[in-house]
């Protein structure tokens, strides 16, 4: 896991687009679930708006702006992953990371404080 963070050139981090792409299809499928637009239309006016304002309106409608929300959602993430009723080889969550391990409860705290700020700015 250490090997990757904190490398602005690696190929295997979770940059900002991939933060737009997760921060889209949230509130894209929010506002289809709640029956407030169709789907293109929902489309149509989140894509008109900046990269930042999206990420930001992701941050308030999905943590409340509260980094301590965010907290707890990683740490549920992390600790409820093993539950899952789906059977897979591995975990899917240190392949995707490209990691040998998950984060300990320190480290997941620290992550999610960064992830926090992140979102913040935009």
């Amino acid at each position: 896991m250490s090997k990757h963070i904190g490398v602005t050139k690696d190929n295997y981090g979770f940059g900002r687009e991939d933060v737009l792409a997760d921060a889209d299809a949230y509130l894209l499928m929010s506002r289809y679930w709640r029956k407030l637009e169709n789907l293109s239309t929902a489309l149509q006016q989140l894509r008109s708006k900046p990269k930042a304002i999206r990420i930001l309106e992701f941050y308030q409608a999905r943590f409340a702006s509260s980094p301590d929300n965010l907290k707890k959602a990683f740490r549920n993430l992390l600790g409820n992953w093993g539950n899952t009723s789906v059977p897979m080889l591995g975990s899917p969550l240190t392949v995707a990371a490209h990691s040998d391990r998950l984060p300990d409860a320190s480290e997941a705290n620290r992550l999610a404080s960064i992830f926090a700020i992140c979102l913040s700015r935009g």
